[in-house]
């Protein structure tokens, strides 16, 4: 017989960010690969899509799940509980030459209309060298600069610290300085320069940090909660949108580097993202 009854008591809403039909597209243009995608929105910081694969069926944890079960599922090649968006750890790539152009620019090393030889004989400007990703370029740019200047914007661009974003495990990432190897040579600076060697970032930091060049300059807190909503439709907590601060780069230079990443789309190495009903803009990296 019935002993007795309780009648369930709603629980509070938690309004998220994320765009369902984003979030939907995302997760199956990773079906059977490693790796993740985030989208922010760059006005605000609103995470409208984020995701790592492998993953995992949530919905194993609605019930008992035995110790056995638990291994069997973690275990899995690609390790389905690492989100790989916030705390997956990789070099940059050619993704890094925006900091790069941008440093190079406000610290004068050359200006937009300059045409430089590079090694293979080509004859470049920054705009060029940005679409067709030139690494003889940047390894020029990255050796006038120097490491401190490299460091230094690279942090200001929000490289080598967490984000703030409301998910844990975030990771930092490491920014290459003079503190993390006593001698630099031609080589290291160059390798750093196209964001290869010591760095490491998270796919996160580096939606973050092209959010802030496509919106001018600000640097978001990205946000995946927006509110917290009781049953009866009253606001329990909000989570305002939060800057993080600004680009440390004139609004001349960074026009610049967006047109660069324009070019990108347009005529360089990142064609096959152009499309014919909106205008693209982005960076290649391998």
């Amino acid at each position: 017989g019935i002993l007795g009854q309780r009648e369930p008591v709603a629980g509070d809403n938690i309004i998220l960010t994320i765009d369902k039909n984003l979030q939907e597209v995302a997760q199956k243009a990773l079906e059977g690969k490693r790796g993740a995608i985030v989208v922010l929105d760059p006005e605000n910081g609103d995470v409208l899509a984020l995701a790592a694969s492998p993953t995992f069926d949530p919905n194993i944890f609605t019930k008992y799940l035995s110790p056995e079960k638990f291994r069997e599922v973690s275990g899995r090649p690609g390790r389905p509980f690492f989100n790989r968006a916030v705390a997956g750890l990789y070099p940059p790539a050619s993704t890094f030459k925006i900091v790069v152009a941008s440093a190079a620019l406000e610290k004068g090393v050359i200006k937009p209309g300059t045409v430089w030889t590079v090694n293979n004989g080509e004859h470049l400007n920054l705009i060029e060298a940005l679409a067709y990703s030139s690494d003889p370029f940047f390894y020029r740019l990255g050796e006038a600069l120097g490491v401190d200047n490299i460091a230094w914007f690279s942090r200001r661009f929000g490289l080598g610290a967490r984000t703030g974003i409301d998910l844990p495990y975030e990771q930092k990432g490491l920014v290459p300085d003079r503190g993390s190897k006593k001698t630099w040579y031609r080589g290291d600076i160059d390798n750093i320069s196209i964001g290869q060697g010591a760095w490491q970032v998270t796919p996160l930091q580096m939606a973050d940090l092209i959010a802030a060049v496509a919106n001018g300059g600000k640097i978001y807190r990205p946000r995946i909660v927006r509110e917290i909503v009781s049953p009866a439709g009253k606001i329990i907590k909000s989570f305002p949108v939060q800057l993080r601060g600004e680009l440390p780069v004139s609004k001349a230079n960074l026009d610049v580097v967006r047109k660069g990443l324009l070019e990108v789309v347009r005529i360089g190495t990142g064609r096959r993202a152009r499309m014919n009903t909106v205008e693209v803009a982005g960076k290649t990296g391998t």
